[in-house]
């Protein structure tokens, strides 16, 4: 690795905090909540908690009954869940209401502290060498301008063999793997990652739906009538 390593560092501290913040997005409501120091933030906060402790109460508690045995008592209890599901619903709003504020001012440090100084230090270091190859013929001409020099090589080495009859790559001194190329490689094996995590350990499998059987119907049996001669006369007009 090349000895500006306060580069790659910084580089490394960017994409893992940023991956910090998309892993915790589900808790940020909460910490704004708790970072709002405002007399209406809190006590919407208090109300919030008493609810849903009021809310728990009371099912645990219809839980623990008969419906048949008490059924005034269930019944009572099921009409102050559904009240309460109405005020936890208010006091939410009014919550996320409370701390929209908080969440544009959490974006605008995020934009200013993070995405825009990592934009600027991976343009500014693009062509930053990481690692050094060892020899010059280690990869192909075109995968070594690209690990120079990044990606825009690739659309460009065309260009440069008409008009050269030939990929140069000598200009590009010391070669070795750029910053640029270094980030998008670390980027991707992290996202690899964690699909292949989700997917094999997060996500629950699915079984797949019952067959379902058609009922086996008996052939019907007509009712044949048996016709019995009971009489051998025959009427004559």
């Amino acid at each position: 690795m090349d000895s500006g390593g306060w580069i790659v560092y910084l580089c490394i501290f960017f994409i893992f905090f940023g991956k910090i913040l998309e892993y915790t997005s589900s808790y940020h409501d909460r910490w704004f909540a708790n970072l709002t120091l405002t007399p209406e933030a809190r006590k919407l906060d208090g109300q919030y908690r008493s609810f849903l402790l009021e809310r728990q109460r009371l099912r645990e508690e219809n839980n623990s009954i008969s419906a048949q045995d008490n059924y005034a008592r269930w019944t009572k209890n099921n009409r102050k869940l559904g009240e309460l599901d109405k005020k936890l619903n208010t006091v939410r709003n009014q919550m996320q209401e409370t701390n929209a504020s908080s969440k544009k001012i959490f974006g605008k440090i995020k934009l200013i502290g993070l995405t825009i100084p990592f934009w600027i230090l991976k343009i500014w270091q693009r062509n930053h060498v990481v690692y050094h190859f060892p020899k010059q013929d280690l990869f192909p001409k075109l995968m070594t301008g690209v690990w120079a020099r990044g990606w825009l090589y690739l659309a460009l080495g065309p260009l440069q063999y008409l008009r050269n009859g030939a990929l140069n790559i000598h200009d590009y001194v010391p070669l070795g793997v750029s910053l640029g190329i270094w980030i998008w490689a670390l980027q991707t094996t992290i996202n690899t990652l964690e699909f292949l995590v989700k997917q094999l350990i997060l996500t629950k499998s699915v079984n797949p739906p019952p067959q379902k059987t058609k009922p086996r119907t008996e052939p019907e049996v007509k009712n044949l009538q048996k016709l019995e001669i009971t009489d051998d006369k025959v009427e004559l007009d």
